[in-house]
């Protein structure tokens, strides 16, 4: 019997539980469910099978699979093309998922194995605006370490003699707690860009990292699978938060302060123990009473970051409000606008905003900026005002979202916001009424790094927006069609050179040809541009400086790992090592005296590097924002602290010390806090650089703090390239 007083009721081969009625306000009713056969199709119930279609068609009810019984309808499927679908076993209560070397295999990184396999079942004709929410039973003490919903069929025709894939696409995903206990995993489906029309095919599928050379071979046993209809998981539109009690609050902060302290390589790096101990104190405090996930996330936040995946409640949460509509750019404790996004055509960008719902803007970020999460490279003050807004103006242009979801995080949920703006004109004040606008309103104008974004807009967008839009299509045009690949272009007869550099594959082939071609046309200065690169990979850093230097350098000056076996171990995806025969910690890695690892020179970036062939001897000019983060702001550092270039633009994003990235455990000292299944985000390595042994905890800062404003933007003006080529031109 369930909770709901409603025992699951057997259609066909299918168990199919149909929960009570008076979840959607039906005391004591029980609806009809379409049940599915073998084949996929609908059962033969006699003179239920027309209702049961109609009833899954028009009114569906919560679906459940319970595992306890036979379930044949549902199959193993292949996530990969050529690899083989998982083994199924039954098991008192529940269908064990194994997955092996033969299923779904990738990744053969230099210590891990990732290992993929699902189970599926085809559905009737269910439409998907009308289905929400997946809530998964499942227990594992092996290392499959997330799970992910699985929509529709394959569509691709696969190369010969190749498997069809089993999903379209996926809708969610979630980390897994590998305690051995049972679990219960809530995913809000993402349509993405599909929310509506027929869907087919549902299912679930599991992903393992297994350490070399470790057996390779894990399960999950599934208890049950429960789909819940819009109408119940969203009444009135909105999502219903989960509600966690004080003991479950109290569990998983311990987790979170115990693998902080344990695990976290940097901890005190910018804040001393005596603070931080009283920053988790200070939380702690604050669990007295029952809290949603977001309120509990909230009081964690200003310590630690959080991963957001695909299909959580923070993600669904902000999916489903209505959002602050102005995509902004700051400046100190001053916010422009950007974009409207809304489809009032009064508020123009270039006006200032200065209270929101009747706080003033210092206020609002005096609430949201201690949450932002800094990332784990430490970043600037700078980054989190630059991640807040759209700023990347003679760059790639950042999404411009983050200050709607902010808002609606840790200021309130509102769906009308009274603005206050400020004309820069006339320099007068108004009051306006907007309407918040929900992420998919808003699409049109956004995705715009990455994906397209300035190439994809409709014609439906504000005509208050059409000059900023002309004005980031200027720019667009003048890099590369992906943020993957750098680029070279020549100015003023090939005197002067602009380089926009991408740490990823291929740059030590294009580097090599680029400085042949620099030094072959007697070019005589070089601008970089830095401006909203998001970094890469150590040696990449070590790469792109050999071409700036003529001495041999170094980029580290120590890289530092706290543990490989934290005690948290079963709450992470983290496979058990062995030091002694580790692929990665075998042999690259010393103890150090005073605990932890430190990083040995078999890894390029402990060692000394030389200078590149044909290095780049003459004026190095370098554009920065605070949109440089992680290996990117490393090499800014580091051409800052050998005095190789002069910087104009403003402040780095990221700390010129260095960061902490996922180095030696590939983000898996992460731990899922097992009630709230929050994925609190811990860096593997930390990273010292030659740059500051200060610890400022600041960028590299500009010698010319030069600002793009909108009105520029509009204008397909670069005023930080254009204050560049002058003052080259002026000899200074």
């Amino acid at each position: 019997m369930s909770k709901n007083g409603v025992g699951p009721i057997a259609l066909g081969s299918t168990v199919i539980a149909l929960l009570s009625a008076a979840l959607v306000g039906m005391p004591g009713r029980v609806g009809q469910a379409a049940a599915l056969s073998p084949a996929g199709g609908t059962a033969r119930l006699g003179g239920l099978e027309e209702a049961a279609q109609q009833q899954a068609a028009t009114n569906p009810v919560t679906v459940e699979w319970r595992f306890s019984e036979p379930q044949p309808d549902w199959k193993p499927g292949s996530p990969l093309l050529n690899s083989q679908p998982p083994g199924l076993e039954r098991t008192a209560d529940a269908l064990r998922v194994i997955l092996s070397e033969r299923t779904g295999t990738s990744g053969e990184i230099p210590r891990n194995r990732t290992m993929s396999g699902s189970i599926y079942v085809d559905l009737p004709d269910w439409r998907r605006e009308q289905w929400a929410e997946v809530v998964v039973r499942a227990r594992t003490t092996t290392a499959v370490g997330s799970m992910a919903i699985g929509l529709d069929a394959g569509e691709s025709v696969p190369p010969a003699a190749a498997s069809q894939m089993t999903f379209r696409t996926m809708g969610g995903v979630k980390p897994i707690v590998r305690d051995g206990l049972v679990h219960t995993y809530r995913i809000h489906i993402d349509w993405g860009s599909q929310p509506t029309g027929p869907w087919r095919r549902f299912g679930l599928q599991f992903q393992a990292h297994v350490r070399i050379p470790a057996p390779v071979a894990a399960s999950i046993d599934i208890l049950s699978v429960r789909v819940v209809p819009t109408a119940i998981a969203r009444p009135q539109g909105r999502i219903t938060e989960t509600m966690l009690t004080v003991p479950q609050l109290k569990s998983d902060f311990a987790l979170f302060r115990l693998a902080l302290e344990e695990a976290h390589p940097a901890l005190y790096r910018f804040r001393t123990k005596q603070a931080m101990d009283a920053a988790f104190d200070g939380a702690e405090a604050r669990l007295t009473r029952p809290m949603t996930l977001l309120e509990f996330h909230n009081v964690l936040a200003p310590i630690a970051g959080f991963r957001r995946y695909q299909g959580d409640e923070i993600s669904a949460l902000i999916a489903s409000s209505k959002l602050f509509p102005l995509a902004l750019t700051f400046e100190s404790e001053h916010a422009f606008v950007v974009l409207n996004r809304g489809r009032d055509e009064r508020v123009k960008p270039g006006m200032e905003v200065l209270a929101i719902n009747g706080q003033s803007l210092a206020e609002i970020l005096r609430g949201i900026l201690p949450n932002v999460p800094q990332g784990q490279d430490w970043d600037t003050r700078t980054r989190s005002l630059y991640a807040l807004g759209i700023s990347a103006f003679g760059k790639w242009f950042q999404d411009g979202s983050l200050f709607g979801e902010a808002y609606r995080l840790y200021i309130g949920d509102a769906s009308s916001f009274r603005t206050t703006l400020r004309d820069p004109q006339t320099q007068r004040t108004v009051d306006v009424d907007l309407a918040g606008v929900t992420s998919a309103e808003a699409l049109v104008n956004r995705d715009m790094a990455r994906t397209g974004f300035v190439e994809r807009l409709d014609a439906k967008q504000n005509p208050v927006n059409r000059d900023v839009l002309a004005g980031m299509r200027t720019f667009r045009a003048l890099l590369p069609s992906q943020p993957t690949q750098s680029a070279i272009r020549y100015l003023d007869d090939e005197d002067t050179a602009v380089l926009v550099p991408a740490f990823a594959r291929g740059l030590p082939a294009f580097l090599e040809e680029t400085f042949a071609g620099l030094r072959g046309r007697g070019t005589k200065h070089l601008i970089i541009d830095m401006r909203g690169h998001t970094g890469g990979s150590a040696p990449e850093v070590a790469t792109l400086f050999s071409y700036l230097t003529s001495k041999e350098f170094r980029v580290d000056e120590r890289v530092y790992a706290k543990t490989n076996a934290p005690s948290f171990r079963q709450y992470t995806p983290l496979g058990a090592i062995d030091p002694a025969t580790d692929s990665y910690w075998g042999s690259g890695w010393t103890r150090d005296p005073n605990g932890g690892w430190l990083k040995t020179e078999r890894y390029p970036v402990m060692r000394v590097h030389q200078p590149a062939e044909n290095h780049f001897d003459g004026p190095v000019y370098i554009l920065i924002d605070g949109g440089i983060i992680s290996a990117a702001s490393v090499f800014c550092a580091l051409a800052d602290f050998h005095k190789r270039a002069t910087f104009i633009g403003e402040e780095t994003g990221g700390a010129a010390q260095g960061g902490a990235g996922v180095g030696a455990a590939d983000g898996e000292l992460s731990p899922t806090l097992p009630a709230s299944h929050l994925n609190l985000e811990i860096p593997g390595e930390a990273y010292f650089t030659v740059a500051d042994p200060n610890n400022r905890r600041r960028g590299t800062l500009p010698k010319h703090a030069v600002r793009q404003t909108v009105d520029d933007l509009a204008k397909g003006r670069d005023t930080v390239l254009e204050f560049t080529r002058e003052l080259i031109r002026s000899g200074k």
